[in-house]
């Protein structure tokens, strides 16, 4: 079921997939929906968010994904399985790149890689590699209005420290 956050009225309700739900996640533009959670079906769907329709089927042979995640430009979408985390373009829901050796993160700003939180530091991975770019230390990571990905270090209280990621 999806409500209206201003006064909580159903707007729609769908079945999305067999078993639970655990978080939903919407494209930046609001046109798609991707439900993460357990159920007894190995691949992740994608939907359509006006009328709930299934539009994509990803391969993901996954029992139990992790939330999965679209880029910013809603061009890119990472999945995770039981071996890592796969990447698809939103544009025909193929699959980009290699499994990366990670499970979950997000998306650099421009979407060319994906950065996860390592509690401490964030490892950015390349998609169509998988292979290890940088580990940055950061208190939190950003995007700028311009596409560009940024990592705020907050250690310091008199100090802040804002780097670019470069992927």
């Amino acid at each position: 079921r999806i409500y209206r956050t201003a006064d909580g009225v159903q707007q729609r309700a769908f079945v999305a997939q067999v078993g639970w739900v655990n978080s939903l996640s919407y494209s930046p533009d609001g046109r798609y929906i991707l439900p993460d959670g357990e159920s007894f079906d190995s691949n992740t769907y994608i939907y359509n968010a006006a009328t709930g329709a299934r539009t994509a089927t990803l391969v993901t042979e996954s029992w139990n994904p992790l939330t999965p995640v679209f880029s910013a430009d809603g061009s890119r979408v990472a999945a995770v399985n039981d071996a890592g985390t796969l990447v698809f373009n939103s544009n025909g829901w193929t699959q980009v790149g290699t499994l990366l050796p990670v499970f979950g993160g997000t998306f650099t700003c421009d979407g060319s890689a994906l950065l996860v939180d390592m509690r401490t530091a964030a490892e950015v991975y390349s998609i169509e590699t998988g292979e290890l770019l940088r580990t940055l230390d950061y208190g939190s990571i950003g995007c700028l209005s311009d596409g560009r990905t940024v990592s705020v270090d907050v250690e310091d209280p008199d100090l802040l420290r804002i780097n670019y990621v470069e992927p």
